[in-house]
């Protein structure tokens, strides 16, 4: 269910670059939270230089923006905006005040994969199971 949507302007970002994006958040969030690489979902979303603005001015900027299963820690979270943070200032070679990268928590209960409602974090297997999948 995780499911990150990373802002950039239009070609800014190579398909290898936007690649190793993906893998990278994928790496990061499975790492953190334990959830399988399956879960994770990567979505660009690239706009014009006159779609987005910074205090009223169009300025180069990139985000991530993730949606996550609610039930994760304050030192998961804090873990994860700063693990994304780096990868997405390294992948862009952008400033600080240039970046935004947010999380917001979505209850397990209001999404749904598979046709089946997800489950709660640490409760994965066994949802795998149930669907006769074991990937991780």
């Amino acid at each position: 269910m995780p499911f990150y949507t990373c802002f950039a302007f239009s070609d800014s970002l190579s398909a290898a670059q936007k690649a190793n994006i993906a893998e990278e958040i994928t790496r990061i969030h499975t790492k953190l939270t334990g959830a399988p690489r399956s879960f994770v979902r990567v979505l660009f979303h690239e706009m014009r230089s006159s779609d987005i603005f910074t205090g009223g001015k169009p300025v180069p900027c990139a985000m991530i923006r993730g949606v996550i299963r609610a039930g994760r820690s304050a030192e998961v979270k804090k873990q994860l905006l700063s693990e994304l943070w780096t990868m997405l200032q390294d992948a862009t070679g952008l400033e600080d005040d240039k970046l935004l990268v947010s999380i917001q928590d979505n209850p397990a209960n209001n999404a749904m994969e598979a046709g089946e409602i997800l489950p709660e974090p640490q409760h994965e297997a066994e949802w795998l199971a149930g669907l006769g999948r074991t990937d991780h």
